[in-house]
């Protein structure tokens, strides 16, 4: 900041008194024109910030054949954090698990911070082997997933 700006650069002074968008449910997704002292242009409010966070410290385990997955859920209300758990944000708690790289994409949805990807779905998806991306999210209110974490696995043929 000391070397200063360009002549004619924009700047913006944050003094404490700037607000949060109020932004209802129904509007997201929905294409809005906002405007700003001088600058206007449309935006589109995707509602980043009320997606569930990414689980945490997503393990792999072999369980005479089959996968088995688990994870530390993450809060963004009512919780720690960086700890392990907490509550679940709204609602009942659900995760979707996704499995891809082979012959098919193939995705389920589980109530715990733990799934099972059974190894005669392996057999249906990877009927020669390879590596399998598996991808974890948490459910948000909406049903929707949020933010996934994944762990590459390699998958034998039978």
């Amino acid at each position: 900041m000391s070397a200063g700006a360009a002549e004619s650069a924009r700047i913006v002074f944050l003094t404490g008194a700037e607000q949060r968008l109020a932004v209802a449910d129904w509007e997201r997704g929905l294409e809005m024109v906002w405007s700003a002292g001088e600058w206007s242009g449309g935006y589109t409010h995707a509602a980043v910030a009320a997606r569930p966070w990414s689980p945490a410290h997503l393990r792999v385990v072999w369980d005479d054949g089959d996968v088995v997955l688990s994870w530390i859920r993450r809060v963004r209300k009512v919780g720690d954090r960086w700890g392990a758990g907490g509550p679940p944000v709204e609602g009942g708690e659900g995760y979707r698990i996704r499995a891809s790289g082979g012959e098919s994409m193939r995705d389920w949805d589980v109530l715990t911070t733990t799934g099972t990807y059974a190894a005669a779905d392996q057999v249906m998806d990877f009927p020669s082997g390879g590596i399998a991306l598996l991808e974890v999210s948490q459910l948000g209110p909406d049903g929707q997933p949020g933010d996934w974490t994944g762990i590459s696995q390699t998958i034998l043929a039978p």
